[in-house]
């Protein structure tokens, strides 16, 4: 079935099946299709519009012009009155055909907009807004002397413009509050584009650049301003934004060399193909908020775009209500944490929601302390200093663990006696955790029936998981939803947000015959376009194309492509880079000054580039409204300073690929030595690296103590398969040590660190 699309923001544009129409006799057909279009609800008075548009003609002489507009718009559409029928006219009336597959980006735009302020703000409606909004109702349209219409498109423009500004205003709020700066600098500038005068605007966007990381763009933002405003006003800026400006000023120590200079990063691509995805994950989260809690396993091939889908549902779901995430994420190799993925969200509950709370603590028992004590060690400082208690750790029975982490999240569950607050237990790359974890969430998904709990996991395939949950898969608290690649009407979405609409069709098959529908490598490419400067940024928001991007000639493979962008950085950064990859997903930049024995600038201007380019991202540890304290502080020194992960997995395994291998055992030495002295005064919580570092660096004698007591971690937390590999890592590790097994021995014993447990 034909389906018409109209666009009106930013312009005209019409598609019949995605196919352009071109052949619209006169300006005021276009008006008259897009002004239907917008009252589509409702037929419009014959009259109405031919004194709408032919103000100036005789009423008769106007009606006949309608009747000859209206019959040029079917015409042009192909309408044969009987596949296709554009139109239900009555003797006094006329409006767009009910029956009608008709897309308006107008009409999308607003509901969009109502949906995302609706009931607290949620980022994914508000974000795909956003991509909606390409300019002003009609833009550079004009009919000649048609008065009553202009003056109907004022009024539409202003309530439409209005509705742009409430939603980049709350998309800055959001992204600020979250921590992801360089999405709200985007959102802040194509706020300044729409409205280039609001001074509170720029006070947010110099806010966002000394977050980033970047004080001379904030301190030429205000430049920038205090000209504007001068030349525009012969006004000065208010006193609250001078007084910024100095502050700035003063904390770069007058240092505004280059503070002109312009920055662009590549544009943000859309999420498209997904809506029923999105909806499926809402229904659930209903269930969860009803006191039906859910397991959720969201599956797909890598690059699917299974992480981004959750974590903008996410996104919305805890800006919109108080929700403690926490998150973990599971690892094909090395270092082997048992129960690694639920230690990073104990870790959570214990640094951010009960941080403020210590007397909640006081719920949970001296053995339920203890028992997870074993997953994450801190605790016992914590329960010192915090409680005042001595938790004896001898008294932790691995076996309790679920049950006592079970008692820790109905403590996050009710803050209070009189409050509720959901849980989402985010558990990333599922297929790569170890049996425990398995069995911990196995008893999880058996015991959720009254809690508003949702464990929502992410993994490549959903069969060894329900394999291991046996008789509970067709448990009614487990479901699975999988993801698959885009199709080509989704990737023209994409395209049609990126660029103008000249060039939209040559991007859309460029990217489409390219990545076949990967999310992943169509990101990827997209990057590579704007590293090639194909891809250009006309303005805030608005891209095109320099030339044909099939000049770009990507390689076909995925790894390639992610390895070609990164052979694009400076020597220094990409040295930088992969030793940020050798210490893991996540990385430190302290750790990795260390390990690199680099001066900090330098490490610095890597981590800034990396970022530039979206090859990493920065990494909040928690999914609160406030980061940790640490985390504020270092980005308020600039956002090149705290934690950082790699935006895709496939970025860091890519890199990893391309680095000799003496040299990644030597940067595993490096690796292991930094973290050692970073983590000096308890160097026992990072035992399991150590142990993996030490013994990928070939340094035998050094990894067998760590390897001795992450066996011994192991053993104690029930993860028996781990403990055992442990042990007979630690066995190769001394035959080293003896001279037993020599060379072969240490072959041995890096070949088993390089390949995952088998479960």
């Amino acid at each position: 079935m034909s389906r018409l699309e109209i666009q009106l923001l930013g312009g005209f544009d019409a598609k019949l099946t995605a196919r352009p129409v071109q052949k619209f006799e006169s300006q005021k057909a276009r008006a008259l299709l897009g002004y239907l279009a917008l009252n589509r609800d409702q037929p419009v008075h014959r009259d109405h519009l031919a004194g709408l548009l032919w103000p100036e003609r005789p009423n008769e002489v106007a009606r006949r012009n309608l009747r000859q507009a209206l019959y040029s718009i079917r015409n042009s559409l192909g309408d044969d009155g009987d596949r296709f029928t554009t139109f239900e006219a009555e003797q006094d009336r006329v409006r767009l055909h009910p029956d009608l597959d008709c897309r308006i980006d107008v009409e999308e735009f607003q509901s969009r907009v109502r949906d995302g302020l609706s009931g607290g703000p949620d980022p994914h409606h508000l974000t795909e807004a956003a991509r909606l909004y390409k300019g002003d109702l009609f833009a550079g349209f004009f009919l000649r002397d048609c008065v009553e219409f202009e003056e109907w498109l004022i009024t539409h423009q202003e309530q439409i413009r209005e509705e742009a500004l409430q939603t980049f205003r709350m998309l800055i709020k959001i992204y600020l509050a979250r921590g992801e700066h360089r999405f709200g600098i985007q959102y802040a500038k194509r706020l300044l584009a729409i409205d280039p005068l609001s001074e509170e605007t720029h006070r947010q966007l110099m806010r966002l650049y000394l977050l980033a990381g970047r004080r001379n763009r904030a301190l030429a933002q205000y430049e920038q301003l205090l000209n504007l405003l001068q030349t525009e006003l012969g006004v000065d800026p208010v006193d609250t934004t001078t007084q910024l400006y100095r502050s700035i000023l003063l904390d770069s120590g007058g240092d505004t060399e280059a503070a002109l200079t312009e920055e662009t990063t590549p544009p943000i691509i859309p999420m498209v193909g997904r809506s029923s995805h999105l909806e499926l994950l809402q229904e659930t989260w209903t269930s969860v908020l009803e006191g039906k809690g859910r397991l959720t396993v969201v599956t797909g091939e890598s690059g699917a775009g299974k992480s981004r889908l959750v974590k903008s549902f996410v996104d919305g779901a805890s800006t919109r209500r108080d929700t403690a995430v926490l998150r973990g994420r599971a690892y094909a190799a090395a270092p082997l944490v048992p129960l690694g993925a639920v230690g990073e969200a104990v870790r959570a509950v214990f640094t951010d929601f009960l941080a403020d709370e210590p007397e909640s603590l006081s719920q949970l028992t001296v053995d339920a302390l203890a028992d997870l004590s074993l997953i994450c060690p801190e605790l016992l400082s914590v329960a010192s200093s915090a409680m005042g208690l001595q938790v004896d750790s001898s008294r932790a029975v691995s076996d309790r663990i679920p049950e006592s982490f079970l008692r820790l999240l109905d403590i996050v569950l009710h803050p209070t006696q009189s409050e509720t607050r959901p849980v989402i237990f985010l558990l990333e790359d599922i297929q790569w955790a170890d049996a425990a974890t398995l069995d911990l969430v196995r008893f999880l998904a058996e015991n959720l029936d009254g809690r508003p709990i949702w464990i929502l996991a992410t993994g490549r395939e959903i069969d060894a998981v329900a394999t291991h949950f046996g008789g509970t898969r067709n448990n009614r608290n487990i479901k699975s939803i999988t993801v698959g690649r885009l199709q080509q009407v989704e990737v023209r979405e994409i395209a049609k947000a990126l660029v103008d609409l000249s060039s939209a069709s040559g991007l859309a098959d460029f990217l489409w015959q390219a990545s076949q529908g990967l999310p992943l490598a169509i990101a990827e490419l997209v990057n590579l376009l704007w590293d090639e400067r194909v891809l250009v940024q006309l303005s805030p928001g608005r891209w095109s194309l320099s030339s044909d991007p099939a000049a770009a000639n990507p390689p076909a493979d995925i790894v390639e492509l992610i390895q070609r962008r990164f052979s694009r950085l400076p020597n220094s950064a990409r040295r930088l880079m992969s030793l940020a990859a050798i210490l893991g997903h996540q990385f430190d930049v302290e750790v990795l000054t260390a390990a690199a024995d680099e001066h900090l600038a330098v490490v610095e201007t890597a981590v800034e580039l990396s970022l530039e380019r979206w090859l990493i991202r920065q990494f909040p540890r928690s999914w609160s409204q406030s980061e940790p304290e640490r985390d504020i502080v270092l980005w308020a020194r600039g956002a090149r300073r705290g934690f950082f992960e790699f935006s895709h997995r496939a970025i860091r395994a890519s890199i990893l690929d391309r680095i000799n291998p003496l040299r990644k055992r030597l940067m595993h030495g490096e690796a292991a030595r930094a973290l050692a002295k970073h983590h000096a005064v308890d160097p026992e919580a990072v035992a399991e690296e150590l142990a993996f570092h030490f013994l990928a660096a070939g340094e035998a004698a050094a990894a067998r103590p760590w390897l001795e007591l992450a066996a011994e971690r192991a053993e104690r937390a029930g993860a028996i398969t781990i403990a055992r590999r442990y042990r007979e890592d630690a066995e190769a590790a001394r035959a080293c040590v003896d001279g037993g097994s020599g060379k072969q021995g240490r072959k041995v014993v890096a070949l088993r660190r390089e390949q995952p447990p088998q479960k």
